[in-house]
């Protein structure tokens, strides 16, 4: 089982990203002559090679070597990166057993039969999420500091073989406003250094938790929700006897409600953005924003020509609303809509080109798009109605954008999830989208609905596929059970078509595609192959 990386491999599927060209980490990965994928229940990343709908396992990476809790993996060439709990390396840090760490795991693969350890990194705080940038990888986590931990309050890194290593005092800055008791740890390991030391990776940190992160390659934005009250409070601090501090708050946040940094009647929950560059292989602090609300996920973010979109969910006089706002390269504010769609909130944002299009729900569920060509002032050009809602917007040609996400249902109790439903929305008129074509699938859920790395799109873009599970419309039926499978469709010509529904005995948990099947990477560990072409 030697190499794949000879150009041999057939076309394949890559798993689903947010930005073209930069990976994410997944629970299965294919190379078109390979799968890997994560075995939840043995703990270890398994290596099957995959052959006319057919896979056969060819070796193991134990998770007691890549981390007492395997998270997710990359591909890159002949390595395997895996990304996992590293709480075991440092048993006695925190004079526990139970250390809050990740762990980077690099395994050179040349010989798929025989992976062998090369290198290994980590670093105190749970797994954000990480980015794979060429040989780069960027690498977000959370780590809380606890009161009654009294050997450290600052994070902690070891390299191969090393032991663990307060990180410089110099490498450690905090956000304007502090959320909570924990320290962002944000970190870039160049990959095809021999060994990973203090030479090929730069570790930073600051002090303020993590909600959400973006990448645009060279440029990370993190998220991380605070008080509106206590960005007040802290912005109040100079003035140390404390005499004047309502007075400063509320005068402070009567200016706020004059210059519009806090809308009237808005909720206290704020999004606060730190941009950092990673130009370079570097991780380089830029400067930072607040704007009102929260983000629903990272396709709440995007950058382009220099100018940072992100769209917040608030609350004013008890109904939620929604915001776009628009900073300039410095992170200033320079355009904004706010108060859209009153009593719902956003599941599912996408950005293309000069065009955002959002998706809200409560009630109505309409899809609106927001005209960003003249970044000072961004306009609502339209929007269209649909029962139920997508959570995931994927650019299908320039004329249609699917949804993928819940069908709804009206009860007494108000409106409910029953189950999958796609969409198809022209919007070659911005001014009057449409909705072109939906399928629905009662009592069918899909980890697609979730998480957006769970939709398969076929090499050439002909075709898309999601795994998911169906509960029987009777279950009084003696014979009724829940069925499990991957659904395959098509969306062209303004038309959603499905070509396929593959069966499965187990809950598929992804599938990819090599050449002309399709594999379906099941719960219990086996792969089952399906014909497409």
């Amino acid at each position: 089982a030697k190499g794949s990386s000879d150009g041999s491999a057939p076309e394949h599927s890559e798993t689903y990203t947010q930005v073209e060209g930069i990976d994410e980490a997944d629970i299965v990965k294919t190379d078109g002559n390979y799968i890997y994928y994560v075995s939840r229940t043995e703990n270890q990343v398994i290596i099957a090679r995959a052959s006319d709908g057919k896979a056969k396992q060819v070796s193991a990476v134990s998770g007691s070597k890549a981390g007492s809790y395997i998270n997710d993996l990359y591909i890159s060439g002949d390595k395997l990166i895996v990304i996992g709990d590293g709480r075991d390396d440092w048993s006695e840090l925190r004079g526990s057993t139970w250390t809050d760490s990740t762990a980077v795991t690099v395994y050179d693969i040349s010989d798929r039969s025989n992976p062998k350890q090369v290198n290994r990194y980590t670093q105190t705080g749970t797994v954000i999420s990480s980015r794979l940038i060429g040989e780069n990888l960027c690498l977000v986590t959370n780590d809380m500091v606890y009161s009654y931990v009294k050997k450290r309050c600052t994070p902690f890194v070891s390299y191969e073989n090393g032991d663990a290593e307060r990180l410089p005092i110099a490498n450690i800055s905090c956000f304007p406003h502090v959320n909570n008791a924990a320290f962002t740890v944000i970190a870039m390991l160049d990959l095809s250094a021999n060994e990973i030391s203090k030479k090929s990776v730069m570790t930073k940190a600051v002090l303020g938790g993590t909600d959400q992160i973006y990448c645009s390659g060279q440029t990370l934005y993190v998220t991380g929700t605070i008080n509106a009250a206590d960005t007040a409070e802290q912005e109040d601090m100079p003035d140390m006897t404390g005499e004047d501090d309502a007075a400063d708050t509320e005068a402070e946040a009567a200016a706020d409600y004059e210059t519009g940094l806090i809308l009237p009647g808005f909720w206290h929950w704020q999004t606060q953005v730190l941009k950092v560059s990673l130009a370079g292989g570097k991780v380089t602090y830029k400067t930072s924003a607040v704007v009102d609300g929260m983000v629903n996920n990272q396709f709440s973010m995007d950058e382009r020509d220099g100018t940072f979109r992100i769209a917040t969910t608030s609350e004013q006089d008890g109904q939620d609303v929604n915001n776009l706002f628009i900073l300039d390269d410095n992170m200033k504010e320079i355009g904004c809509v706010i108060g859209f769609a009153r009593d719902e909130h956003i599941e599912a944002v996408r950005y293309i080109r000069d065009k955002a299009y959002v998706i809200t729900y409560e009630q109505t569920d309409p899809l609106f798009i927001i005209d960003l060509a003249d970044p000072t002032d961004p306009v609502i050009e339209g929007h269209v109605k649909i029962s139920g809602f997508s959570t995931l917007l994927v650019p299908a040609d320039n004329d249609h954008l699917l949804g993928l996400g819940f069908s709804t249902e009206t009860t007494e109790f108000g409106e409910a999830t029953d189950g999958v439903k796609l969409a198809l929305f022209d919007i070659s008129d911005p001014l009057q989208p449409e909705v072109a074509s939906t399928k629905t699938f009662p009592d069918m859920y899909s980890p697609v609905q979730y998480d957006h790395k769970a939709l398969m799109v076929s090499p050439d873009g002909e075709y898309y596929a999601i795994p998911y599970e169906q509960d029987p419309e009777d279950w009084s039926d003696d014979d009724a059970q829940t069925s499990y499978g991957v659904l395959v469709f098509t969306a062209k010509a303004g038309q959603l078509q499905i070509i396929g529904d593959f069966r499965a005995k187990e809950l598929v948990n992804r599938c990819v595609c090599i050449g002309d099947y399709l594999y379906g990477i099941c719960d219990d560990d086996s792969i089952e192959g399906y014909r497409v072409k």
